[in-house]
């Protein structure tokens, strides 16, 4: 479950660089 969670938080982070990166 924890590795789960670390997972999903890595994809949401990426997610959100990805977003700042192409609104930058």
């Amino acid at each position: 479950m924890y590795v789960m969670h670390n997972v999903i938080t890595a994809l949401v982070t990426e997610r959100q660089n990805k977003t700042v990166g192409l609104a930058g």
